[in-house]
């Protein structure tokens, strides 16, 4: 009997029904059921078992006995799936959503990094700005900007990024440079529309709320469109850092107001709370905190 748990017997006694069946079931004799049983209740100090030449019926100390001897098992099965997973190469398929503007300034890259290190892993990527149901969807990991409501999943932040109001350098020279918060009202503005389920980049989000509809150039719910619209010299807007930061740095736009407006915009990776974790899942989650905590350093 040393090859099963006391906690194993009196799971599979329990479910038998008798300790025939048990004895059937561990390969074992009666007797050696019987006695392991006895051993039991003589260490707890308790009857777990009520017996009849028929049948065996939980005591209300059984019954107690019963679900720490599940927990027991589940502990034991979740901590031998994770040792194996130490030594075991990651291989498989990962689910993820997206928004598109993260996934093409930042996620793909990633991605294309990941791949040369475990080449086993294969993806499929889903770009919504809508706020997927990772449980409904079947999904893996959601990677998600701003606020986070379901209490279901798990988060880690992966970049904490701000919003920048900026505008191509041809429109400021021909428009002129605004010298004051105010005078944004006067300039033309790319607008994003209302997004559902996604942080908003509406009026409440630029530094005044005075602007003319005649001088809302653009609305679109799209920020890929936002930020080629920008670029082309169609007016001032509000974009994340991580998609355009290579632009402010090569001229191709410029930042108004650095130091008065920069609204925060997190990035958030997002997974299931399950205790146990898929090894796959683990690695990519460690990749992508890694090489974030270095995109926000500065040095990727």
């Amino acid at each position: 009997m040393s090859a099963v748990t006391e906690q194993a017997l009196f799971l599979t006694l329990v479910e038998a029904g008798s300790f025939r069946g048990a004895a059937d079931q561990l390969k074992v004799s009666t007797s050696a059921v019987s006695r392991q049983l006895k051993q039991t209740e003589q260490a707890l100090g308790v009857r777990l078992l009520n017996r009849t030449t028929r049948s065996l019926s939980l005591t209300q100390a059984g019954r107690v006995y019963l679900d720490s001897c599940r927990r027991i098992e589940e502990e034991k099965r979740t901590t031998q799936r994770m040792l194996q997973n130490l030594t075991a190469k990651p291989v498989g398929r990962l689910r993820i959503t997206a928004t598109p503007a993260f996934a093409n300034a930042q996620l793909l890259p990633a991605l294309a990094d990941f791949s040369q290190h475990y080449p086993d892993i294969q993806f499929d990527l889903t770009l919504s700005d809508r706020h997927e149901d990772l449980v409904e969807s079947d999904l893996d990991l959601a990677i998600r900007i701003g606020d986070l409501k379901d209490s279901r999943l798990k988060s880690r932040r992966l970049l904490a990024s701000r919003l920048v109001l900026c505008a191509a350098p041809g429109y400021l020279r021909e428009r002129g440079y605004p010298q004051s918060l105010e005078e944004l009202g006067r300039h033309q503005i790319i607008y994003s529309s209302h997004l559902p389920d996604i942080e908003k980049r509406h009026m409440n989000r630029l530094p005044t709320p005075e602007v003319p509809e005649s001088h809302k150039v653009l609305v679109v719910n799209d920020v890929l469109s936002i930020y080629q619209a920008a670029k082309l010299g169609m007016g001032v807007t509000l974009l994340p850092d991580y998609l355009i930061s290579k632009d402010l740095a090569n001229g191709v736009l410029e930042e108004l107001f650095p130091d008065q407006v920069r609204p925060p915009h997190e990035v958030f990776v997002l997974f299931q709370g399950t205790d146990f974790m898929p090894h796959k899942l683990r690695v990519f989650i460690d990749f992508l905190a890694t090489r974030f905590a270095q995109v926000t350093k500065g040095s990727i």
